[in-house]
């Protein structure tokens, strides 16, 4: 071949070239500015929140019904007082912190241990995913022993460590543990449990 063919044909594959390229871009980007003489349309997305917590009902409320002074009571199976469910609503992994500002007792006996909580990874009278099989989320780095209450908000303290977002592994169980001093006023004690999904890596 010529070199004068080989310059004919560069050229023609070139424009060929340049002409598909920039009927790609054309086709896969937006433009600046709407075209005169066409219609207009609305896209509505709703975006997700990566982060999404919530403490399912009816396992949002946890009932301990009335309980004498020195009473210990708890929300672990088989009793008939049932725990908090939370799931990981968002679409990535994420660490769970918990905080209660209010504390139940007043009493002058009371001790840091009479208000804990501890997390689980399945309980037989909840109605959850197999977290059994399938790993809800990384139990070692949990709190699955019992921790003193109240914890300051919003600062909180680690409670799960990447719980999954996936719908058939993204739950995990939290128990409560009361023990009522002895010298307790009578009276409806309640105090506010938050949860909340911060960044798998922060754990």
């Amino acid at each position: 071949m010529s070199t004068k063919h080989f310059i004919v044909l560069a050229v023609i594959f070139g424009a060929i070239f340049a002409i598909a390229t920039g009927f790609l871009f054309s086709f896969f980007s937006f433009p600046q500015k709407a075209a005169t003489g066409l219609g207009s349309g609305q896209v509505d997305v709703t975006v997700g929140t990566e982060l999404g917590i919530e403490v399912v009902p009816p396992y949002n409320v946890i009932n301990f019904g009335t309980l004498d002074r020195g009473q210990t009571q708890n929300t672990l199976p088989p009793g008939t007082v049932l725990p908090f469910l939370i799931r990981n609503m968002g679409n990535v992994m994420a660490d769970v912190e918990v905080c209660a500002n209010q504390d139940l007792w007043s009493g002058a006996a009371k001790v840091p241990s009479d208000y804990q909580f501890s997390v689980a990874n399945a309980d037989p009278r909840v109605t959850m995913d197999n977290c059994m099989s399938f790993g809800c989320f990384d139990v070692g780095n949990s709190q699955m022993t019992q921790a003193n209450m109240p914890i300051p908000c919003p600062a909180g303290m680690k409670a799960v460590n990447n719980l999954n977002w996936e719908d058939n592994k993204d739950e995990a169980i939290v128990h409560i543990y009361l023990h009522v001093p002895v010298d307790e006023p009578a009276g409806t004690k309640s105090s506010t449990v938050t949860f909340t999904g911060v960044s798998s890596d922060t754990y």
